[in-house]
């Protein structure tokens, strides 16, 4: 008896010393076509989590260099060349990549106990929210290409789970503009108000200056 408990607290350590070994590599984390989580072996799994502050970095730069070459590159596409694999799955892919991102940082910066960890990806995570509005939420020239695509897709021969994305996807953009809408509305209506109130035309005009 003695010794089962002895080999099974070998067993036990072994595996402890692998998985600590294996969680010093910085593994980049393996993903699909899409951009989202492959795990294939024990390594993909070790990868999934960064493990340094240099790995958080790191791993955030190459996801914001990837949404920018999806993105630019959707952007540029000829009207002849718009298709489902060039507009929606690339649009895809860049959602995917930055969001697939955006909740393992939100999970190491609410979970780690390591306090450099959490700051590095609570910085991260903002730096990809702040993209995904740059490069998606406000980019009307994206928008108009999805656009176009919509009204030309019947030919695609889009399936009812990528016609619902492509619906999705304009319905958002909708919703981005609308509260953009208001917002300029409640500053114009703001900026009313000053001019007339006795706080005078000074700080008016300077609304007026950010409102154009």
């Amino acid at each position: 008896m003695k010794k089962l408990v002895l080999i099974s607290i070998c067993v036990f350590l072994s595996f402890g010393v692998l998985f600590i070994l294996k969680g010093e590599k910085n593994h980049m984390m393996p993903r699909d076509a899409q951009g989202y989580v492959c795990v294939k072996t024990l390594d993909d799994v070790y990868s999934i989590y960064p493990k340094t502050v240099d790995e958080i970095k790191k791993r955030s730069q190459e996801v914001q260099a990837e949404v920018r070459k999806l993105i630019d590159g959707i952007v540029a596409l000829p009207v002849e060349k718009y298709s489902k694999e060039t507009v929606l799955y690339a649009l895809d892919r860049a959602l995917s990549y930055c969001g697939v991102e955006l909740g393992i940082l939100e999970l190491v910066h609410s979970a780690y106990d390591d306090m450099a960890l959490r700051a590095a990806a609570e910085e991260q995570e903002l730096i990809l929210k702040s993209l995904i509005l740059d490069k998606v939420t406000n980019n009307k020239p994206l928008y108009d290409v999805c656009k176009a695509y919509a009204l030309s897709s019947s030919k695609d021969g889009l399936s009812s789970a990528e016609r619902l994305f492509l619906d999705e996807v304009l319905a958002d953009f909708k919703k981005s503009a609308l509260l953009l809408q208001a917002l300029l509305k409640n500053f114009k209506t703001t900026y009313q108000r000053l001019k007339m109130s006795c706080i005078g035309s000074v700080w008016a005009s300077a609304l007026l200056v950010i409102l154009k």
